[in-house]
């Protein structure tokens, strides 16, 4: 199935998967001679060059993931390559040998610049970007990445777990990622991944929803600060009416709203690309709201977008006696809310986007707990009502 064609995005962006059975093949660039794209059956599409060591074998080298660089890019990257390999140098060994002494903060750079920022939001980033400065680079960044041992993650692990369990496990996850990237990317051999077999800490997690009587509490103070906190105010309703997360709405814009589908479009979320359809009450918020910039909750100076979200909800959540609210609870309970309503867990899962109907199913056992407790306070009602009167309690024959 090998093709050869001048490699464009075009190009590459309609390359099929490979077919069952053949693993892969390659298109080979018609401008430059050992240039190709190679496409598996996934399909994973990357930029390879092709050349001759100094023995006369003939190399295959991956450069690059397409996904993160464009066709022209690569095309200028591998003429620099081949002309090393031209001029004697056999870059696929050299490439090797520096992988063999690449040290983890080196890799660390690679991870994100070539999976986290292409991939994930702008929070989990800059999340990650303080799990690695505060809390892993002082631990590994000058070792060798090949010489991280099970037993060293699993003494940071351990290390971090004994005032902060949860932050642990996530700390725990970002390595176990980074290491399974270095094994897809060949930096480390298969299967020598370090954190596999660590034990995680037992999470509890943390179950708060807001009751009818908070959330008209929490409206009114909204109303009341509308005028002061406009742009805050804005999102904090969005995020109870849409279940989004904070970051999708903060990175909202207006060409991202689709009235004639009623949907958001999200183009970049923790779970990826995701339509988000909304009720006609949303959409008249969106009607009725101020335009200043690109973003629909904009920032204080010009093109910029609302930050600071979480000090404003603090003073407000504080006037509603909600201290114990965070902001990602609002998305709870709207799970919560629409669980109540007897919408169906699958729609439900879709509109939060999450990839496991698990996820949901979370949101579903709090739920499910209310009539349980309705029930226990029936029974103590009983029980007292007997003990008071004789009556309430009838025996089983």
């Amino acid at each position: 199935m090998n093709t050869k064609k001048k490699l464009t995005d075009a190009v590459v962006r309609n390359a099929k998967p490979a077919t069952q059975g053949s693993g892969y093949y390659y298109i080979w660039d018609t401008e430059l001679k050992g240039f190709a794209l190679r496409v598996t059956g996934r399909p994973t599409k990357s930029y390879v060059i092709r050349y001759r060591n100094e023995e006369g074998r003939q190399k295959v080298m991956t450069l690059f993931r397409a996904s993160n660089i464009t066709a022209d890019e690569a095309r200028r990257k591998a003429r620099t390559k081949l002309t090393e390999a031209q001029g004697g140098t056999d870059i696929l060994k050299e490439k090797q040998e520096k992988r063999k002494a690449m040290l983890f903060s080196e890799f660390a750079e690679i991870y994100l610049e070539h999976h986290a920022r292409p991939n994930n939001s702008a929070g989990t980033v800059k999340t990650n970007e303080s799990y690695l400065e505060r809390l892993i680079l002082p631990a590994f960044g000058n070792r060798p990445l090949k010489s991280i041992t099970p037993e060293d993650t699993a003494k940071l692990h351990h290390k971090i777990g004994k005032s902060t369990p949860v932050q642990a496990n996530r700390v725990h996850a970002l390595l176990r990622k980074m290491f399974t990237l270095a094994e897809t990317w060949r930096y480390i051999p298969q299967n020598t991944n370090p954190c596999v077999h660590t034990q995680k800490y037992k999470e509890t997690p943390v179950q708060r929803f807001l009751t009818p009587d908070e959330t008209k509490r929490l409206e009114d103070v909204l109303e009341k600060y509308e005028e002061k906190y406009y742009s805050a105010v804005l999102a904090l309703r969005l995020l109870m009416y849409t279940g989004c997360r904070k970051e999708e709405i903060l990175t909202l814009k207006w060409e991202n709203i689709k009235n004639e589908l009623n949907l958001l479009h999200i183009p970049k979320s923790k779970t990826g690309e995701k339509n988000v359809p909304v009720s006609h009450e949303v959409l008249d918020m969106l009607e009725n709201a101020y335009k200043v910039n690109e973003y629909v909750c904009f920032g204080k100076f010009e093109n910029s977008r609302l930050i600071g979200l979480q000090k404003i909800w603090e003073r407000l959540r504080k006037e509603a006696g909600l201290e114990d609210v965070r902001i990602h609870d609002l998305r709870h309970s709207f799970a919560s809310t629409a669980i109540s309503g007897g919408i169906n867990i699958e729609f439900i899962s879709k509109l939060l986007g999450h990839k496991r109907i698990t996820t949901t199913e979370y949101y579903y056992a709090h739920v499910q707990n209310d009539p349980l407790h309705e029930a226990a306070n029936k029974i103590a009602t009983s029980i007292t009502t007997a003990r008071k009167t004789g009556k309430g309690l009838r025996r089983v024959k």
